[in-house]
């Protein structure tokens, strides 16, 4: 897929997307109040909410937003979801990434009540993410069109928890059918005018998912956990080793693999993903047009399902390494090696997701929220999201419109802010984008010799020119800001 240079898709300014994510409440004070704190938030994601809100009656007022019961966590994404809507309906096209993961909090002297119990020490609950991402190889983070948490039913003990979040995940939710609900939400609220392409991991590889998806003329790129029979070929009847025996196509291709560390990882996914070191892999690809039988236990649906498939594999293993191999299955055509090698890297896109949901876990602290209910859990988490989507737009802004005007990312008083604090080398008269968050990649503890920085570290250094920012506004008579 040819990468394409995109213009910047948004501003890194805190009011916009306090106000953005606001709009949509229906209710001037509480529009005003969600405004106030997603702002503060996005200056310091971080932070403890007491921290957030030194003063005692701003602090109380947010612990009041929070326990509202006439909002819930699809109303406060609202703003949200309507601008991630107009800025994938400028694109046409775009990617929607799906994924699920476990918010786990400690327990305390007290159980918190509404919470799955994942341990003696931890409990919480999943949430299904659908995230917006643009498919012109740019990569761009939109935004995120649906959210679904969820627990399983038989792990809560007290009936009226197990009412409340059947209430609040529907008559209809399965924890297998997420899937298909996320991605029918997902094309609704885009609307016609928009062709979405859906990505999914090993989880989504459900034959029911793939019938109608297929039936409903929906575009997808779902990575294989299965090696499913297929229908017609009595030689070569499973669908890896029939892949497997196809030519491969032009010439291998080098991508260079990221690390990846046990970590605090969890044990099932440590086998699904061993831990690897950093490398250059050398990968081959296949492709073939199969046709998929439908398992015993599904008589309900079509018997066969007609699906394109991707395989690449590494070649030239390193020893003690776990080659790569993914099959893709998908809709996307695969008439050129340039086809199936787009259809690889539309699936690589997929990390973004795990990106967006460490920017909630880490760079948002979520986890560690001192709440005592799901329902205060949601609604912080309807804040949370907004603002973990603007730590992706700083690595993008940085690798995608590296040579526009800082000026156009930034607000004209932190770039002259950032002039006269610049950490090293000569002060440009007019920053590019990518010299201004260099800047402040180094203001957060980044070193040249360890690559470009990652959001994390553009998160650290961005926060520590928000707080001089402040403290430079606060010295000022009238609060003004006047650097130029």
């Amino acid at each position: 897929m040819t990468k394409k240079k995109a213009a910047p898709v948004y501003r890194l300014d805190a009011e916009k997307v306090g106000q953005e994510a606001a709009c949509a409440l229906g209710d001037g004070r509480l529009e005003r109040r969600m405004q106030q704190i997603v702002e503060t938030m996005c200056k310091r994601p971080a932070a403890s909410l007491p921290q957030l809100f030194p003063r005692e009656a701003d602090l109380e007022a947010v612990y009041r937003f929070l326990g509202n019961d006439r909002l819930s966590l699809g109303r406060i994404l609202l703003g949200h979801v309507a601008h991630t809507v107009a800025r994938a309906q400028s694109l046409r096209t775009v990617c929607v990434i799906h994924d699920s993961t476990e918010f786990a909090f400690p327990v305390r002297k007290r159980p918190r009540p509404g919470l799955e119990q994942f341990s003696e020490s931890r409990q919480g609950f999943l949430c299904h993410f659908s995230v917006c991402v643009s498919a012109d190889g740019a990569r761009a983070p939109l935004g995120c069109l649906w959210t679904q948490p969820f627990v399983r039913l038989h792990r809560l003990c007290i009936e009226e928890d197990k009412a409340a979040w059947k209430t609040r995940m529907g008559s209809d939710f399965s924890e297998a059918g997420r899937w298909l609900k996320g991605i029918r939400h997902s094309e609704r609220v885009l609307g016609p005018s928009v062709s979405a392409i859906h990505l999914c991991d090993r989880e989504g590889d459900a034959y029911p998912l793939f019938s109608k998806l297929v039936q409903h003329n929906s575009r997808f790129v779902t990575r294989l956990s299965h090696n499913r029979t297929l229908s017609g070929e009595p030689d070569l009847a499973h669908l890896l080793d029939y892949v497997r025996a196809q030519p491969v196509l032009g010439e291998s291709r080098v991508v260079q693999l990221s690390e990846r560390l046990d970590g605090d990882r969890t044990p099932s996914d440590i086998k699904t993903h061993p831990s690897r070191q950093s490398r250059a892999a050398e990968l081959q690809i296949r492709c073939a047009q199969v046709s998929i039988r439908r398992p015993a236990s599904r008589s309900e649906e079509p018997r066969t399902v007609m699906v394109n498939v991707v395989d690449v594999s590494e070649v030239n293993t390193p020893d003690e390494q776990s080659p790569v191999r993914w099959t893709l299955c998908t809709t996307e055509s695969i008439a050129t090696e340039a086809d199936c090698w787009r259809i690889v890297d539309l699936y690589r896109t997929r990390w973004l997701v795990e990106e967006f949901i460490k920017a909630i876990k880490t760079g948002c602290a979520y986890e560690s929220r001192q709440l005592d209910s799901e329902q205060t859990l949601l609604h912080a988490l309807g804040l949370t999201i907004p603002v973990a989507w603007t730590l992706l737009l700083l690595r993008y802004l940085d690798r995608e419109a590296p040579d526009s005007p800082a000026e156009a990312v930034l607000p004209a008083d932190l770039v002259a802010l950032l002039k006269r604090v610049w950490p090293r080398g000569a002060v440009p008269e007019k920053p590019s984008v990518r010299e201004a968050l260099h800047a402040i990649a180094a203001l957060g503890g980044h070193r040249r010799q360890n690559g470009p920085p990652g959001w994390l570290v553009l998160h650290r250094g961005y926060q520590s020119l928000l707080l001089m920012y402040q403290g430079y506004k606060a010295a000022l008579p009238d609060g003004r800001c006047d650097q130029s």
